[in-house]
C-alpha cells in the first residue's frame, strides 16, 4: 500500500496542474521529457493515439507547447498487434518532439512523408489551435 506521504506518479509529474488524474498516463512521458528537451535534445514516443485525441489535447499539449517545444515529425496512425492468442490491436502514433526552430518538420502517412510548416497537436499540419470542452454555448441563437 501506498503511503500517504508518498506521492503517485501523475502527481509527481504534474502536481499542481489542473485535472492531471484525467489524463492518459504516457502524457507524463511526453510532459517529462519536455523539460529535458529545453536541455536541447529531441526524443520521440511510440504512443497511443489517445494522446492526439479528445480532452487529452486540452489537457497535455498547452503545457508542452508553452515550453518552446515542437513537434518535428510524426508517424500518423498506424495499428499495432501483438502475437498473442487474440491478437489485442491499438491505433498508435510516433511523435517526435525538440525545441522550437526552423528546420524542416515531416508527416508520415500511409508511406507518404510530407515536408509542413507546423505538426499541431491533432498531429496536422495546421496552426497550434487548441479545441476545449465547453459546459456552455459560445453565443445563444436568435430566433
Amino acid at each position: 500500500m501506498q503511503d500517504k506521504e508518498q506521492k503517485s506518479d501523475m502527481e509527481f509529474v504534474f502536481g499542481g496542474m489542473e485535472n492531471y488524474k484525467k489524463q492518459d498516463y504516457i502524457s507524463c512521458w511526453f510532459y517529462k521529457s519536455a523539460k529535458y528537451i529545453r536541455k536541447g535534445i529531441k526524443c520521440a514516443f511510440v504512443s497511443t493515439n489517445s494522446i492526439c485525441q479528445g480532452t487529452q489535447v486540452e489537457m497535455t499539449w498547452p503545457h508542452i507547447f508553452n515550453m518552446g517545444i515542437e513537434i518535428y515529425f510524426t508517424h500518423k496512425d498506424f495499428v499495432w498487434t501483438n502475437s498473442a492468442k487474440n491478437k489485442a490491436g491499438v491505433i498508435c502514433s510516433i511523435i517526435g518532439l525538440r525545441g522550437k526552430n526552423n528546420e524542416p518538420k515531416y508527416i508520415f502517412n500511409n508511406g507518404i512523408q510530407s515536408n509542413v510548416n507546423n505538426i499541431n497537436a491533432y498531429l496536422a499540419n495546421a496552426r497550434n489551435t487548441i479545441v476545449y470542452k465547453r459546459s456552455k454555448p459560445l453565443a445563444t441563437l436568435l430566433k
